[in-house]
């Protein structure tokens, strides 16, 4: 019986610690809401069960969150905005600076094209400082305050900030109500209220990693030391001779978009190991070099021959559609590719039309069969087909 009690007692344990942490989490939940007031907590909870189905990406999550949040948390205490909404870019883009949303925002804080440049970040063919933690953290925060300085809401202006201001002023005007989420929120679309929900629901697995099992996974990065490059190189070039590995140099230089630091007035830096310095210093002349020759290759490099299109090197005959027809169907009568067919007739997409005549070209050795397919009934044609 002894290991019955002691069963009992290892359950009777974990209750209570379970029931204290879920009281701990309401009475976070409600210390939330004096700063987030319209958050729904049945929402919230929801969120936080989907996440932990996968908790090894939350892991890594938190791992880059440990990178860059007490930078973020004295951005936005500069600029008045609560340290809370530190933890936002873990809902929105899981602190990944490559992250693309699908409303078109890039970075770790999501920033749309537009409103990144207002608030100077340098987005070009080759740059997009969107993809800077930093200085992408530090444009967040003075955005957040603009925007708290017009609608005086947090709720709003993370609404705002994700889904542009534009959709929260239509709804305010449907509502007839400027500043007040409850009164206008059934005028938004279902995902701006997801946002609110899924922030919430990061901040309190952040902060109960221990409760919820979920260990910070350490981030394969270096204490970097910025190096000012005064001429045009690639990232591939500096990995290969100062032998980073690239995907760590890629990390701690995310704002170059080709793997590459352009010619330009303006002056570039990259992260390096710091004890990588000086190796770099002695190698400067040949990181430059390399892509300077990587460019006489692509120039001295013949050009590619033109893709051949099938040509009519054989004898021409003609096919009529008839209803029920399909381009797969008629290549394969005449033992040709659909592809072949498209291009004999200008086809661009796989629409075709009954009464439409088409160009096919065969073996002049076989023309005498093929010829005899077009007056064929289409019970005749799946013999064909049924028999190839």
């Amino acid at each position: 019986m002894n290991w019955y009690k002691q069963t009992i007692s290892v359950f009777l344990t974990l209750l209570f610690f379970s029931l204290q942490a879920q009281v701990n989490i309401e009475s976070e939940i409600e210390r939330l809401k004096k700063v987030f007031p319209y958050i729904n907590k049945q929402r919230v909870k929801e969120e936080i069960k989907k996440t932990l189905e996968n908790p090894t990406e939350m892991s890594h999550i938190l791992g880059r969150e440990n990178l860059f949040l007490d930078s973020i948390k004295s951005y936005l205490k500069t600029n008045n905005v609560p340290t809370e909404i530190a933890y936002l870019p873990g809902a929105a883009s899981g602190f990944n600076p490559f992250k693309k949303s699908v409303y078109g925002g890039t970075g770790i804080w999501c920033f749309k094209y537009a409103v990144a440049k207002k608030y100077g970040l340098t987005i070009s063919s080759y740059i997009d400082e969107r993809k800077d933690p930093l200085k992408s953290s530090k444009a967040a925060a003075k955005y957040l305050a603009d925007l708290y300085t017009y609608y005086g809401d947090w709720n709003l202006c993370i609404l705002a900030f994700y889904f542009e201001p534009i959709e929260l002023n239509k709804a305010s005007i449907l509502a007839n109500e400027k500043c007040a989420l409850e009164k206008i929120k059934k005028y938004l679309p279902p995902r701006t209220e997801n946002i609110l929900s899924s922030f919430i629901a990061y901040y309190m697995l952040s902060h109960n990693k221990e409760y919820f099992g979920l260990p910070q996974k350490a981030i394969d990065t270096y204490a970097g030391e910025k190096i000012l490059i005064s001429k045009a190189c690639r990232l591939e070039s500096i990995s290969k001779l100062l032998e980073i590995p690239l995907d760590r140099l890629l990390f701690a230089n995310p704002i170059y978009k080709r793997q590459e630091i352009p010619t330009s007035s303006k002056s570039y830096y990259i992260s390096i190991p710091k004890q990588k310095v000086q190796r770099f210093l002695a190698l400067e002349d040949s990181i430059y070099k390399l892509k300077k020759l990587e460019k006489r290759e692509i120039k001295t490099k013949p050009p590619a021959k033109p893709k051949l299109v099938s040509k009519p090197s054989k004898s021409l005959l003609y096919y009529t559609i008839r209803s029920g027809d399909y381009l797969g169907k008629i290549a394969d009568l005449y033992d040709v590719g659909i592809s072949q067919v498209k291009s004999w007739n200008g086809i661009r997409g796989s629409k075709i039309r009954a009464g439409q005549k088409l160009r096919i070209y065969v073996a002049p050795s076989k023309y005498s069969f093929y010829k005899k397919i077009n007056g064929m009934s289409n019970a005749q044609k799946s013999q064909i087909m049924r028999r190839d």
